[in-house]
């Protein structure tokens, strides 16, 4: 009773204020995809409560209310939104003709909303505060899913959902989803503002890590491997960042017992000691392959592909609806290579903006900028190499992080406009530099500097 009155009561106060400040559904929305209340309150929720569309109703309505406004889109942001247009629109193009109408159906009644609130979020989260929420939001979010998972392999002794799986997710995608978490975790613990957000951060950090291993997903612990090494390469080095990564391998150290090292190992096995699972991922990116090159310009089908893994697996396959297990063989054969250079493009034109963006001006961000930047750089690697070996494009996390991304280097380039603007002597000059100070910490606030986001 208490899960339902406090879910459905932060429902209606996102959608309510959502009306008059749309950035609070939009976070909302987010939220309730990463948290999935009606899994972890499913003996007190309905199983298909349609929580989202009322926030996505809220966030509409309160954008139309307040006057369209948002972030300009333009430069990178403007590219990576209209590539993820792009895939929307061929993607009903494959639809149309699609080997399976029910599934391609089923799966651009999702889709749509998601490159819909995916271009919201370019244009909402306008400030470094709104940044920042989102921020805090997503990862408080995934790190409740974390401590119930760790939790229920403290009780019992064994991690159930590495079987069963977790929030209506098999292991992989679960693990998969929580990815671009992980990254925004881990840059929060480094690059909070104060001790007790950074231990917060951190802890949830050690869940999620510790969640990647019970969860036995191979492709995972390779994609956290290379998020903590991008990490690594792009953190400041001071005297708390070098502890705080010490104490990080070593913790992951204690963690991994021998049963999680030899399942991560088995990965690299020669192919006739590999087991089934592996030797079955890259058979079905073998057909996956064979039916992208049939299929090469609108693919199949969206989530079509699926129906005819079974005639391209090699050996034969008994299943007749199997998954390819590998997000672009998913979007390849199911909606045509053209469609993959805009979903992929997307995610690319995000990373690449940010890391111009970081190379540029990393050294003098302050939260939750640099936050945002890190959890960017870090969680976007370690997510497309964990989807390398599973796939669900409907997971919305992802999207979620790459739109931060946009929406980071879009704040940047207001904040040059009100300068550029101010030092020429236009009206609202010192409302402009009052503006900017919110780019720059408490101690910088009583400045005037025409550097952001110093520290």
């Amino acid at each position: 009773m208490k899960g339902m009155l406090f879910i459905y009561g932060l429902l209606a106060i996102c959608c309510i204020i959502g009306l008059a400040r749309p950035h609070v559904a939009l976070i909302g929305y987010y939220g309730f995809a990463v948290l999935i209340p009606e899994w972890n309150w499913r003996w007190a929720l309905p199983p298909n409560p349609g929580f989202q569309k009322y926030l996505v109703a809220s966030c509409l309505l309160g954008f139309l209310f307040n006057g369209l406004r948002g972030n300009r889109l333009r430069g990178g942001p403007l590219a990576a939104c209209l590539c993820f247009g792009l895939y929307l629109g061929l993607s009903y193009v494959s639809a149309a003709s699609s080997i399976s109408p029910s599934n391609s159906q089923w799966f651009m009644s999702f889709m749509w909303k998601i490159v819909l609130m995916a271009a919201m979020a370019v244009l909402l989260l306008d400030s470094p505060r709104k940044i920042s929420a989102i921020l805090w939001i997503l990862v408080l979010a995934q790190g409740y899913n974390a401590f119930r998972i760790n939790e229920q392999y403290f009780e019992t002794g064994i991690c159930w959902a590495a079987y069963t799986g977790w929030a209506f997710m098999d292991n992989n995608i679960y693990c998969m989803a929580t990815m671009p978490m992980i990254g925004m975790s881990l840059a929060l613990a480094f690059r909070s503002q104060r001790i007790w957000q950074r231990a917060i951060a951190g802890g949830i950090f050690l869940l999620q890590m510790h969640q990647i291993m019970l969860m036995q997903s191979r492709g995972c612990m390779l994609g956290a491997i290379i998020l903590a090494g991008v990490f690594f390469l792009l953190v400041p080095k001071n005297a708390y960042s070098w502890a705080a990564i010490l104490g990080s391998i070593f913790a992951a150290t204690v963690l991994a017992g021998p049963s999680v090292v030899k399942e991560f190992s088995s990965s690299f096995a020669s192919a006739e000691k590999r087991d089934s699972s592996a030797d079955s991922r890259f058979k079905l990116w073998e057909a996956g392959a064979k039916i992208t090159a049939d299929y090469p310009v609108l693919g199949v089908g969206p989530d079509a592909g699926r129906r005819i893994v079974h005639k391209y697996y090699p050996g034969g396959l008994r299943a007749r609806d199997k998954a390819l297990h590998n997000t672009l063989f998913e979007v390849t054969a199911c909606s045509g290579v053209p469609a993959a250079v805009g979903y992929f493009g997307f995610f690319g034109i995000c990373w690449l903006s940010v890391a111009w963006f970081w190379k540029r001006e990393g050294k003098i961000l302050a939260p939750p900028m640099s936050a945002a930047c890190l959890a960017i750089l870090c969680g976007l690697p370690g997510f497309l190499v964990s989807a390398m070996f599973s796939s669900s494009l409907l997971v919305e996390s992802p999207y979620a992080l790459a739109a931060l991304g946009c929406a980071t280097i879009l704040v940047r380039k207001a904040y040059e406009d009100r300068h550029q603007s101010s030092s020429h002597g236009f009206p609202g000059t010192v409302d402009h530099i009052g503006k900017s100070t919110q780019f720059l910490p408490r101690s910088a606030e009583v400045e005037i500097t025409p550097e952001p986001f110093r520290q």
